[in-house]
């Protein structure tokens, strides 16, 4: 079905769309490890405009052909990407409809859903996704968030071990194995703490440019009492991405720790700079536990 205009076809759309969302993508690059960078960086993929073109462009084949299921497929990750759920999971849903056997469309479905925080319905898609494609580690990498975000931590533990033997060099696995076990760690569970080193070890090993593999590394520091290589962890985390607002938090608590009270007010300096509201929630937040640790029969009526 065409709309009678010469060398136009749903086809054509289609490629176009997909053409201008990598382009999106490619031209971002890599998304940052700060909260804030990330919103940044996905505020410039919006004003960049080239997500609005390729939506435009699938919907422009969808017109031409409305049974065209692979065009609902794409706009559902149009959507996502763009951060329009509702518009990306109603896409999924006509998209499996027509394709109820393909595994990638239920892990897309099932990260919109872990997106609106329906994290049952989100396990359910990934599971099944799991089931169509047992080789995808990228579905146990989810499934293990999904699982830690319902407080399945055992079972988290089990996808992402899943991944790695599937995936055995890949940073983000490891990473997320180094995650649970840290978690394990803070609630005093033998060995967590030097598993979860060894994956952060290894992970940094694979991509030492990375920062937020040394952020991370720097807790697992933290957390063995060795200040100064948090510190120097958290230095390289910095020097890979200098807008990293919470690794100079980090970094001004773990040198005041040392002692460093001139290094620790240039890293406060640099972190209100860079998230002054944040860094206000901060400071509000402390005096808040001040106040808690005051005698109550020391407070003035």
């Amino acid at each position: 079905m065409n709309d009678g205009m010469p060398g136009r076809n749903p086809e054509m759309y289609l490629s176009r769309a997909r053409e201008y969302f990598n382009k999106a993508l490619q031209e971002a690059g890599d998304p940052p490890a700060d909260e804030l960078l990330y919103a940044r960086w996905r505020a410039g993929i919006e004003r960049a405009g080239k997500l609005d073109r390729a939506l435009e462009e699938v919907r422009a084949a969808l017109r031409m052909d409305p049974s065209y299921a692979e065009a609902y497929y794409n706009l559902g990750v149009i959507q996502l990407e763009r951060g329009d759920v509702p518009a990306a999971l109603a896409a999924f849903d006509r998209y499996i409809e027509m394709s109820p056997e393909d595994a990638e469309a239920y892990y897309q479905r099932g990260m919109a859903r872990r997106e609106a925080g329906h994290m049952d319905h989100a396990l359910a898609d990934l599971e099944r996704s799991a089931e169509l494609d047992a080789e995808a580690g990228d579905t146990f990498w989810a499934l293990a968030e999904v699982r830690q975000e319902l407080g399945q931590r055992a079972e988290a533990i089990t996808e992402i071990d899943h991944a790695l033997e599937l995936e055995p060099e890949n940073p983000d696995y490891l990473l997320k194995k180094a995650v649970l076990l840290l978690a394990g760690a803070a609630d005093g569970e033998e060995g967590a703490l030097d598993g979860a080193m060894k994956c952060l070890d290894e992970a940094v090993e694979l991509a030492p440019e990375r920062a937020d593999l040394r952020f991370a590394r720097s807790d697992a520091y933290c957390r063995r009492g060795e200040l100064k290589r948090e510190a120097a962890e958290l230095s390289e985390a910095i020097r890979l991405e200098p807008g990293y607002a919470e690794a100079y938090l980090r970094r001004h608590d773990c040198l005041l720790e040392l002692g460093d009270r001139t290094g620790a007010a240039a890293d406060w300096l640099a972190y209100t700079v860079l998230d002054p509201e944040d860094s206000f929630l901060y400071l509000a937040g402390k005096a808040r536990e001040a106040v808690r640790r005051i005698p109550t029969d020391t407070i003035i009526n």
